[in-house]
C-alpha cells in the first residue's frame, strides 16, 4: 500500500514539473531609445529643428529595432508625454503572434506604439498602450539625450 502512495505522489510531482516547464513564462523587458538617435520628440510637428534629436519621432526611426537597446540610457523621466522618448517596457517573447498571449516581440511592440501614436489626432503618446492583451508601458524623457 505504501508503495502505491509513493508512486502516486511521484506521478503527481512529475506531472506538476512537466506542466510548469511548459507554461508561458512572462519576462518584462525594458528597451531604451539609444541616446544620440534622431527624432526623439514625442510632440508632433517639430520638423525643422537644427538638432535632429529635437525633431518629432518618425515611423522609420521609432520602429527601427537597431535604435533600441537593453542598456539603460541616461535621461530623466517625466510625466509630460509631449517631451521626448525614453524607453518602453512590455512582456517579451521571441515569436511574433500579435500579443494575444500578453507578450510581444520588440518589433511588434514598436509597431503597435507607433500605430497608436499616429492614429491619435493630433498625434500623442500616452503612458501605456495595449496590443491584443499585451501592455506596453512608455517612459518619457524630460529632454533629448
Amino acid at each position: 500500500m505504501k508503495l502505491k502512495v509513493v508512486l502516486a505522489s511521484a506521478a503527481v510531482v512529475a506531472i506538476a514539473v512537466v506542466a510548469f516547464a511548459f507554461t508561458s513564462k512572462k519576462a518584462t523587458q525594458t528597451y531604451y531609445y539609444i541616446s544620440g538617435t534622431d527624432n526623439q520628440r514625442l510632440e508632433p510637428n517639430h520638423t525643422t529643428e537644427s538638432d535632429l534629436r529635437d525633431r518629432t519621432i518618425t515611423s522609420a526611426n521609432f520602429t527601427d529595432a537597431s535604435n533600441w537597446t537593453l542598456t539603460q540610457q541616461s535621461f530623466n523621466q517625466t510625466s509630460d508625454y509631449s517631451k521626448f522618448i525614453g524607453s518602453i517596457s512590455f512582456d517579451e517573447e521571441s515569436v511574433a503572434d500579435g500579443g494575444a498571449d500578453g507578450q510581444l516581440t520588440l518589433q511588434e511592440a514598436l509597431n503597435s506604439v507607433m500605430t497608436q501614436y499616429s492614429n491619435l489626432s493630433p498625434n500623442a503618446m500616452h503612458a501605456s498602450f495595449t496590443e491584443g492583451t499585451a501592455v506596453i508601458n512608455i517612459v518619457a524623457a524630460d529632454a533629448k539625450h
